[in-house]
C-alpha cells in the first residue's frame, strides 16, 4: 500500500466519522421533535395508565384510546412528514461532503499517479498538477468520470415518509413512550446513515481509481506505455467476482473481464459498471510500467531529469513552482 492508498483510506475515516456526527444531530434534533410533538400524548398515557393500574378504566378502554391515538392520521402523517424534511435534508448535507470528498480523493490520486511515473522514468514531463477545478472541467467533458451523488426529493421521501409514519403509529398502538418510540426512529436514521457511508465508500473507490486513470491515459499520449492490473482487497468480505480479477492485467483502454457475468469493468469504482460490482468495493488499480515499454532517449530529447529519489511532497512543491513560473511570464 503506497502513499496515495493510506491517504485515501485516512480521508475516507475521516468522512465516514463527520457523517455520524451529521446524522446524530438529526437523531438528537428528532428527539427534541418528538418531545414536541407527543407531549400531549405522552401526558394523557401516563394518565391512562395510572387509571389502568388503579381499576378505573378497563385494557379495552385503554387500548381504544391507542387506536385513536394512532388513527389520528393528519396529526401523525404531519408529524412523519416534518421529521422527514429533516431527515432528507441531512441526505442532502451528507450528499454535498460526498461530492467534496470525491474531488479530493481524485486530485489526490491522479498527482501521485503523476509523480510516480516521472519518478520511474526519470524525466520531469509536460505533467500539470490537478486540482478540484481541473476535476470540474474534467465532468464537463466526461459526465461519467465520477458517481452522481445526489438525493432525489421524490425519492427521498417516498423511502423515508411511510417508514417514520410507520414507526410512530406502531409505537403508539403498542402504548410506547417517547424514548421507545425515538429508538423506533433512529434505527430508520440509522439505515439512512449506512447508506451515506456505503455512498461515501463507493464514492471514494470510484475517485481513488478514476483519479488514477486519468493520469495514466496522460502518460500514454506522452509515449509513456502504462498498463493497468487489478489489485483486490482480499478477505472474506471481498466479492468471489473481484477475487477472479485480482492481478488481471490489462492493457489501458481494455477493460476488464468479469468471468462470472461476462460483462466489462473499466477499473473498481467505475460508475457505469453493473451496480453491484461497484457497492461497497475496495479494490485498486495499479499502473504497470516496464522501462524498455519507452524511449528514455526520446524522452531525454522533451524533458528535463529529476532525481529518481525525490518524494512525493518535494515532487509537488517543484510543480507547483513551474506553474508560479509560466504565471510570471
Amino acid at each position: 500500500m503506497n502513499y496515495s492508498d493510506r491517504w485515501t483510506d485516512r480521508k475516507l475515516i475521516l468522512l465516514e466519522k463527520k457523517l455520524k456526527e451529521t446524522y446524530e444531530e438529526a437523531i438528537s434534533g428528532m428527539h427534541s421533535d418528538l418531545e414536541t410533538f407527543l407531549e400531549r400524548y405522552e401526558k394523557q398515557k401516563k394518565k391512562f395508565e395510572q387509571q389502568l393500574a388503579e381499576g378505573k378504566i378497563t385494557q379495552e378502554k385503554y387500548d381504544e384510546w391507542l387506536q385513536r391515538q394512532a388513527g389520528n392520521k393528519e396529526y401523525l402523517h404531519g408529524m412523519a412528514d416534518s421529521l422527514t424534511r429533516d431527515l432528507n435534508n441531512r441526505n442532502k448535507i451528507a450528499a454535498s461532503m460526498i461530492r467534496g470528498h470525491m474531488r479530493e480523493v481524485f486530485v489526490q490520486n491522479a498527482n501521485y499517479a503523476e509523480f510516480s511515473i516521472e519518478r520511474f522514468v526519470g524525466f520531469n514531463t509536460s505533467f500539470n498538477m490537478y486540482n478540484v477545478w481541473t476535476v470540474d472541467r474534467l465532468i464537463r467533458k466526461k459526465p461519467n468520470l465520477l458517481p452522481k451523488v445526489q438525493v432525489d426529493d421524490r425519492k427521498d421521501h417516498a423511502w423515508n415518509s411511510p417508514k417514520l409514519r410507520n414507526a410512530i403509529t406502531q409505537g403508539i398502538l403498542k402504548g410506547e413512550g417517547i424514548p421507545k418510540i425515538a429508538k423506533r426512529l433512529e434505527e430508520i436514521f440509522g439505515m439512512n446513515q449506512k447508506a451515506s457511508v456505503r455512498n461515501a465508500r463507493t464514492a471514494t473507490t470510484a475517485a481513488q481509481n478514476g483519479g488514477r486513470l486519468e493520469t495514466y491515459y496522460e502518460a500514454d499520449e506522452m509515449g509513456i506505455h502504462v498498463k493497468k492490473m487489478w489489485m483486490a482487497n482480499v478477505d472474506t468480505r471481498t466479492r468471489h467476482s473481484h477475487r477472479l480479477l485480482d492481478g488481471q492485467v490489462k492493457e489501458l483502454h481494455q477493460d476488464f473481464d468479469l468471468q462470472m457475468s461476462n460483462k466489462k469493468i473499466k477499473y473498481p469504482g467505475d460508475p457505469t459498471a453493473p451496480a453491484e460490482e461497484i457497492w461497497n468495493c475496495r479494490c485498486r488499480v495499479v499502473g504497470i510500467l516496464r522501462g524498455d515499454d519507452f524511449d528514455a532517449s526520446d524522452l531525454s530529447k522533451r524533458y528535463s531529469r529529476i532525481p529518481k529519489s525525490i518524494g512525493y511532497e518535494d515532487w509537488k512543491k517543484m510543480k507547483s513552482a513551474e506553474v508560479e513560473d509560466e504565471e510570471a511570464s
